[in-house]
């Protein structure tokens, strides 16, 4: 069995966190490092006596990998008075499968920080107040730009946040457009008009 460790260990092999192995040694040293469940990246354990799941709670560990999701609009959407969920529906890419295109959200796969953000592009929209939320499991989390908007120009409205979340809390953006429908993005529009980024940042 240990040579077969070693053998492993040699090829570059990891070892996924195990509760039994936890229990067995008092749970693992400050600067352990294991697999996380999708294998594509490294846990490592800040503190002594570590027996919190990565994958589960995240509590006590780093995630030492950069994961990243970004979608944007293929094409461009009347977003309706009062508060219309801003629709992407093409990934650039989301190696960690952040963004659920079933249900147009991103979800937290591990408890921790992230950040989101992006852009909402309206030409001309009419005079009105307008704003950007940042949703949290379909509860407002966070309000842009309330302005007024007095002349038909064309607007950009960013949004940039960062949200301690729970595994598998759900985000999402709205625009509120209380007097009249908006159009967002262009025919064709890309990335820079009408997109999300999601960044994971750690526990």
């Amino acid at each position: 069995m240990s040579t077969a460790i070693d053998r492993w260990m040699s090829a570059g092999g990891g070892f996924k966190f195990s509760s039994g192995f936890a229990a067995a040694v008092g749970g693992y040293p400050k600067g352990a490092r294991v697999l996380n469940s999708a294998g594509n990246g490294y846990w490592l354990s800040l503190i002594d006596n570590n027996s919190n799941d990565p994958d589960a709670t995240g509590i006590g560990w780093l995630a030492t990998w950069r994961a990243v999701a970004s979608v944007y609009a293929s094409a461009q959407q009347t977003l309706a008075s009062g508060g219309a969920k801003v629709v992407w529906n093409t990934v650039e890419y989301d190696d960690f499968a952040m963004w659920h295109s079933a249900t147009g959200v991103y979800k937290a796969p591990w408890p921790g920080k992230y950040r989101l953000s992006g852009s909402v592009y309206l030409p001309s929209a009419d005079a009105q107040n307008l704003a950007v939320q940042v949703m949290l499991n379909a509860a407002l989390y966070k309000q842009y730009f309330q302005a007024p908007q007095v002349s038909s120009v064309s607007l950009s409205l960013p949004f940039d946040v960062i949200i301690n979340a729970g595994l598998a809390d759900e985000f999402q953006v709205n625009l509120m457009a209380p007097d009249a429908s908006v159009l967002a993005g262009q025919v064709g529009s890309n990335q820079s008009y009408v997109y999300g980024q999601l960044e994971y940042l750690g526990t």
